[in-house]
C-alpha cells in the first residue's frame, strides 16, 4: 500500500467528523482538534496516507481542503473569510 499513497498525485480522506465542519466558518485550532479526534486517526492505514501521500486532501462540508490551506497561519485564515 505504501507505493500506492507514495504514487498518488492526491489523496481525500472522508471521514464523519471532517465532514461536519464547514471550511471558513472553523478556525484552525478547531480543525485540529477535530482532526485529532476523527475516527481517520486510528484507521491504520491513515499513517501511510498521511505521511506518503504527496497532496492529502480532507472534505470537509462545503469544500475540500489540503493539509496545507489548514496549516496556514490563523491570519491567513481570517483573511480568506472577508
Amino acid at each position: 500500500m505504501w507505493r500506492i499513497y507514495a504514487e498518488a498525485h492526491r489523496v481525500l480522506v472522508l471521514d464523519d467528523w471532517m465532514r461536519q465542519l464547514h471550511s471558513r466558518d472553523s478556525s484552525l485550532n478547531t480543525k485540529g482538534v477535530v482532526l485529532a479526534l476523527s475516527n481517520w486517526q486510528r484507521l491504520l492505514w491513515a499513517l501511510q496516507e498521511g505521511v506518503l501521500a504527496q497532496n492529502l486532501f480532507f472534505q470537509l462540508q462545503d469544500e475540500v481542503e489540503s493539509v496545507h490551506e489548514m496549516t496556514k497561519m490563523e491570519d491567513g485564515i481570517e483573511e480568506r473569510r472577508k
